[in-house]
């Protein structure tokens, strides 16, 4: 089979470019991760903006080659500048502690290589614009490009050296030079690889060089989680040197706009009268001119990259949830049903059916990691609170799991060509609206158990809004289908991606209130017991012997506990247990 330019340049827009997106987004989630509690340093802010330009750059998959190969050269410059700006942050950590003139002459350098690749990258920004300036700054490009990453291999290596030698860093690291210096050389091969076809391999060598940094910093991570030996006390000490701890946003109160008073019965008559003006005069809404060939490109070039990106990010969060559980078997279908939801994005076809066909399998698979997380909570929840109603829930989930289940070999079979009859469409579109209404249900029922539903609203009312959104994200596509004679489809799995990427933001901050005020209250606690035990030592006479002083209130809390019925007893047992089933939900992590 002889390989053409087109065919390239077919699998290179259909998956070459879905994964460079991947792996760019993958990158600025980590380095987010990791220097958001110094994002208020200069470096940082270059660090994470270059990150973002990475990624943000290959979000739109453009039509004309030209102006995609430019977007690409941006990402790419992008990539070097965060290699460079995080050795310059080491770079001056190490100066602070070390007084080396070759630590301070090699941070010096990579200053001048960070300012030399922004002007490179506002380069090809004004080149995809338009200008062209010749082969000239291409060679330029190239060259530094590879003088950036040599130079980022010699200064890392380095200075690790300076502890205990380069023989003892080669023995320990390395597979982490192979893989340095199979980034920093990434381009020979495509090299010789163009020049023995005649063809350009630009977007195969951008997912190779992305593909060997993602595996550098897995590498790394890998390191730093489990030192061992000598390596304990060197990579304690890196840590301290470059401050690579997560940190918590500061929280600040927001403005709001302000509006215009409105009392209940004008805001009812308002919304009636909206509702009844558009359903009577439906040709103000065809108006809307939004053709089908428009909607498809703008579908495939910016719908789908967007989708692809909230899918990845939803499946690394899960796995970063899970990961400590994964040998359970809800844990397993959990993580390979959310791996579904993004491996069925990341080639994008171009038979429009086969494309419909795999957006819906990833639909269903988010579906599943719903409701296998309400099934996993409901066990944890039935173990530790015996109500029926907990248990026959958490069955419904079951069911709901193997019809979800179902539904997505349905959509497989699709996929493969098997037509399906438009009534078992509308079957699988009433079991989606019914299991996230269930799963709505479900969660803000078990949450109400420890104080009631009112204090759940009120404490988790934003959270509960965009819960409802999710369960009603297909109402307003199905009005702006109705009135538009366009299918909107990708629009509205982007929309409810965001949705669900919003509820998991919002979960993750309850979390860190909720542990954030338990472990002030523990320490309040703890400073009262000790402050109280001081004052009735102090207080007490020298001839009293403690163990009457710390067993009295004891034995009155145990007769007041005997004297109460029986079954008084035991509702305030399972009143206890609830509490202590739902406020350790987060434990054993929350539906999303």
């Amino acid at each position: 089979m002889a390989i053409t330019q087109d065919g390239i340049d077919a699998i290179s827009r259909a998956l070459f470019l879905p994964i460079m997106l991947m792996l760019d987004f993958g990158i600025f989630q980590y380095l987010v991760s990791v220097y958001y509690s110094r994002r208020r340093e200069t470096r940082v802010r270059m660090l994470l903006v270059a990150s973002f330009i990475g990624f943000a750059s290959h979000v739109y998959f453009h039509e004309d080659p030209e102006m995609m190969q430019a977007f690409n050269d941006i990402s790419e410059v992008c990539s070097q500048l965060t290699f460079l700006i995080q050795i310059t942050i080491i770079g001056h950590a190490v100066r602070a502690k070390v007084k080396l003139r070759s630590i301070t002459w090699l941070t010096y350098v990579a200053e001048v290589l960070i300012i030399l690749d922004w002007l490179n990258m506002l380069g090809a920004a004004v080149e995809a614009a338009g200008v062209n300036f010749g082969d000239g700054m291409h060679v330029f490009s190239n060259v530094l490009e590879s003088t950036t990453l040599t130079f980022v291999l010699f200064f890392r290596f380095f200075y690790l050296s300076l502890s205990g030698g380069f023989r003892s860093l080669l023995t320990e690291r390395k597979l982490e030079i192979f893989f340095y210096i199979l980034v920093a050389t990434h381009e020979d091969v495509f090299t010789i690889l163009a020049y023995a076809t005649g063809l350009s391999w630009e977007y195969a060598q951008g997912v190779y060089m992305r593909s060997t940094i993602v595996t550098c910093i897995l590498l790394n991570l890998r390191r730093k989680v489990t030192p061992s030996g000598k390596s304990r006390t060197n990579v304690t000490s890196s840590r301290k040197s470059s401050h690579m701890t997560s940190g918590a946003e500061d929280t600040k109160p927001r403005t709001r706009n302000a509006v215009v008073p409105l009392t209940p019965s004008g805001l009812a008559a308002s919304v009636r009268n909206t509702i009844a003006k558009s359903f009577k005069s439906p040709k103000r809404m065809t108006t809307i001119s939004v053709t089908g060939p428009a909607m498809d490109r703008l579908s495939q070039n910016l719908f789908m990259p967007a989708m692809l990106v909230l899918d990845a990010s939803q499946f690394q969060y899960l796995l970063t949830v899970y990961y400590p559980r994964r040998r359970e078997l809800r844990v397993r279908m959990l993580l390979v049903a959310s791996f579904i939801s993004f491996a069925s994005h990341i080639y994008f076809h171009e038979d429009r059916e086969t494309m419909q066909a795999l957006n819906d399998i990833s639909e269903a698979s988010l579906q599943l990691t719903f409701l296998i997380q309400i099934t996993i909570i409901g066990h944890a929840v039935r173990a530790k609170v015996k109500l029926r109603s907990i248990t026959w829930l958490t069955y419904a989930a079951e069911v709901l799991i193997v019809l979800a289940w179902l539904n997505m070999l349905t959509a497989v079979v699709e996929a493969a060509g098997v037509e399906q009859p438009e009534e078992e469409h509308l079957f699988w579109n009433l079991h989606e609206s019914f299991s996230l209404t269930f799963v709505l249900v479900f969660r803000f029922y078990y949450l109400s158990l420890s104080g009631g539903f009112r204090r759940v609203l009120a404490e988790r009312k934003l959270e509960f809004f965009f819960y409802v959104i999710v369960a009603t994200h297909e109402y307003p596509f199905m009005i702006l289908n109705r009135y538009t004679d366009v299918t909107w489809e990708y629009a509205q799995g982007v929309y409810m991606r965001a949705v669900i990427v919003t509820c998991i933001l919002l979960n993750v901050r309850q979390k860190a209130n909720t542990s954030s005020r338990y472990s002030s209250v523990k320490a309040s606690k703890v400073s009262k017991r000790y402050s109280t035990a001081t004052e009735e030592a102090l207080t007490r006479p020298s001839n009293a012997p403690a163990a009457l002083t710390l067993t009295a209130a004891p034995t009155k809390v145990e007769t007041l506990t005997k004297s109460r019925s029986k079954p008084a007893r035991e509702l305030g047992a399972a009143t206890n247990m609830v509490k202590v089933a739902v406020t350790s939900a987060p434990n054993v992590s929350e539906v999303e």
